[in-house]
């Protein structure tokens, strides 16, 4: 009884509540679009600055060659870990968003609760009660947590606030530098182009997932990216 997301159609107020999610996510997501895109022109003159010294480099030198390869590996890895700092400071930055509008939504929900109250019978009345002192005490987090919250934590979740999420990114980061290196290696007839785990990503998806609800102080994107830089996230 009383839970928003169960009732159909959803009030007004919260149908407008979900539309703003939608709107400020998208203007969120072009902001952050800017930097990312000029990590990406960053990467294509990694990428072409890269080829031409391995062009130019004494294929039978592998001591050398290996040192060329080694060195603009961590340059690509360096320009994606930026680009995924970027990724996890606009999720973050959704996020804030999500509380923010948890606690309009806990002030609905809080109406809706009072408005059934005020017409249900004596014997439904003790159990609406006690969802109103669960709504009044949850802070915007668990608010969002709650079953109150599904509505706003489901429109969230379409912005990109679920680890599958991370999961396609990370992976299309690297899928895509793999298929760069077997083209490299076809074209130049090298063995090997990459050494782990020097040149590897070291955090995972669910690393980065956590750390969006994670509260902070000063540049998000020095935090996450030292976090991915010492493996931890804190």
């Amino acid at each position: 009884m009383g839970c928003l997301d169960c009732l159909s159609p959803l009030p007004p107020e919260v149908q407008e509540l979900l539309k703003e999610v939608v709107l400020r996510g998208d203007e969120i997501a072009n902001t952050f679009l800017i930097e990312a895109n000029n990590i990406k022109s960053e990467k294509e003159e990694i990428i072409k600055e890269r080829h031409e010294k391995v062009s130019e480099a004494d294929k039978a030198n592998i001591e050398n060659l290996n040192k060329i390869l080694l060195e603009y590996n961590k340059k690509e890895i360096e320009n994606e870990k930026d680009l995924i700092a970027n990724e996890t400071d606009k999720l973050h930055t959704i996020y804030e968003m999500g509380l923010e509008l948890a606690e309009k939504l806990k002030k609905i929900t809080l109406d809706e609760l009072r408005k059934k109250l005020s017409s249900a019978p004596d014997l439904g009345k003790a159990a609406i009660n006690t969802q109103i002192d669960k709504v009044n005490n949850y802070s915007p987090k668990e608010f969002l947590d709650s079953e109150f919250g599904k509505p706003l934590k489901a429109a969230l979740e379409k912005q990109g606030l679920q680890e599958k999420y991370f999961q396609g990114y990370i992976q299309e980061l690297e899928d895509e530098r793999l298929e760069r290196r077997a083209i490299e290696r076809s074209e130049f007839g090298i063995a090997r182009n990459e050494f782990p785990p020097e040149d590897v990503f070291n955090f995972t998806s669910k690393d980065l997932f956590n750390s969006i609800f994670e509260e902070y102080k000063g540049d998000f994107k020095s935090k996450i990216k030292k976090a991915i830089l010492n493996k931890v996230i804190k």
